[in-house]
């Protein structure tokens, strides 16, 4: 595995979530500067609801990026592509599937039966 390569690519993707997190949170009609001080916005239900997909969304793309964010620190330490669990080495097809892969495929396997 290139770690150069999966730096560069995970680099680049911590750099689209964060471009991403910043149009949804300008979108939220909520926010101060979209905020609709005429009326109350709460009361309008289409901007709550915008307001809690863009809110679900932001999250998720919170999560990905801190988890970008320890697979890059992981890369800097040099124990990148470590189990987390059992500190084998995840499997490389693992790895190049899913670069912020935190547990081999035995340890997630067996996290997911529980």
């Amino acid at each position: 595995m290139d770690k150069e390569q999966t730096k560069k690519s995970l680099e680049k993707e911590r750099e689209d979530l964060s471009k991403q997190l910043t149009i949804f949170t300008s979108e939220d009609p909520f926010t101060e500067k979209n905020r609709d001080t005429s009326r109350n916005v709460e009361d309008n239900p289409v901007k709550f609801e915008e307001h809690e997909r863009i809110g679900a969304t932001t999250r998720d793309l919170k999560i990905r990026l801190k988890e970008v964010e320890k697979a890059l620190k992981k890369l800097d330490s040099g124990n990148y592509g470590e189990c987390e669990n059992c500190g084998k080495k995840i499997e490389l097809e693992r790895l190049v599937a899913l670069p912020t892969a935190k547990y081999c495929l035995n340890c997630q396997k067996n996290f997911k039966n529980r």
